[in-house]
């Protein structure tokens, strides 16, 4: 589970790095569709390789110039990756099939 401690320090963090204003019920609202999705740790590697990878330009191109993300977007950004499962029909044997495709803030 996401601690509330973590994320506001990344929250913060990535404010600052792309330059979005937000609210309080904003910042709720994001931590609440995020706090059972991951773990601090995984909340602050995501976190740390959107900043990493993301240029300000790409930024302000998908959300607009000082723009912040949509609910969807956080939590497709930071949601585990999903797995599928399906039959090979040759072998009978089940095939994982990665479907995570995560946006990653992009």
């Amino acid at each position: 589970m996401l601690s509330n401690e973590t994320f506001l320090k990344q929250f913060l963090l990535m404010s600052e790095n792309f330059g979005f204003g937000f609210t309080t019920e904003y910042q709720l609202m994001i931590y609440s569709g995020l706090k059972d999705l991951v773990n601090d740790q995984e909340f602050v590697r995501i976190s740390h390789d959107i900043i990493k990878d993301t240029k300000l330009t790409d930024w302000n191109a998908a959300y607009g110039f000082r723009a912040k993300p949509a609910l969807a977007d956080w939590i497709e950004a930071y949601a585990p990756p999903k797995k599928k499962w399906k039959c090979d029909e040759s072998t009978g044997f089940k095939v994982i099939e990665d479907i995570s495709n995560n946006l990653r803030l992009k």
